[in-house]
């Protein structure tokens, strides 16, 4: 092995080594909280060398953020596309958006809301942070909007507005139920939920 290739692989072995401890750091605390020092304890990585590779506490903050929201797309984008192309019908593409909506109620899930929101503030104070952001999100729209497309061109549905103007909408729905989740209460929660599957149903105007 060469000098350059022994580098590059003491390289990613740093870097899954920060990542995995610092995965554990936001994990624990978020990212307003989220301690550099900590992690290079834990780690046993020099600062140089996290500052190297990441650029710095932003820097890492954007990495394991990065790999949180990819983590959302293949569960949640990934797994609707690939229901889309084998669906019967629309309603059993409705089924599994109410279910994953409905689950939503989750305590758990409520954490992960708080968790997101709590990123997306601190990515205002992070150039960093918001440009890995920006464009995680626009790669989830744009993925949802093929795989509404996709629908659409299977005559599975027949939308009432362009499917980009939906997929955003769906993906926003994150900051409007943050809002039920500060209320604390169920029957709020279960009203919200009501009310946005009969909304995004009108839009998606399932055909017989």
């Amino acid at each position: 092995m060469s000098d350059q290739q022994r580098k590059r692989s003491d390289g990613r072995e740093t870097m899954s080594r920060v990542m995995k401890f610092a995965m554990a750091e936001f994990n624990k605390v978020g990212p307003d909280d989220f301690n550099l020092d900590r992690v290079l304890e834990k780690s046993g990585v020099s600062r140089s060398s996290v500052y190297h590779h990441f650029g710095g506490r932003h820097g890492v903050i954007a990495a394991v953020e990065a790999k949180l929201v990819e983590k959302d797309i293949d569960v949640n984008n990934i797994g609707l596309r690939e229901f889309v192309n084998v669906a019967n019908n629309a309603q059993e593409i409705l089924a599994v958006i109410k279910l994953e909506i409905a689950q939503g109620s989750k305590q758990e899930d409520k954490v992960t809301r708080q968790r997101r929101v709590s990123t997306f503030v601190a990515a205002q104070r992070s150039e960093l942070l918001y440009e890995v952001l920006q464009s995680k999100q626009r790669q989830a729209t744009e993925y949802l909007c093929e795989t509404l497309q996709i629908a659409t061109s299977r005559g599975l549905i027949k939308p009432r507005v362009p499917e980009m103007g939906i997929a955003q909408i769906m993906l926003s729905l994150l900051f409007g139920r943050i809002l039920v989740d500060l209320v604390g209460d169920e029957t709020s929660d279960q009203l919200w939920t009501q009310a946005t599957l009969e909304s995004l149903e009108y839009l998606l105007n399932p055909q017989s």
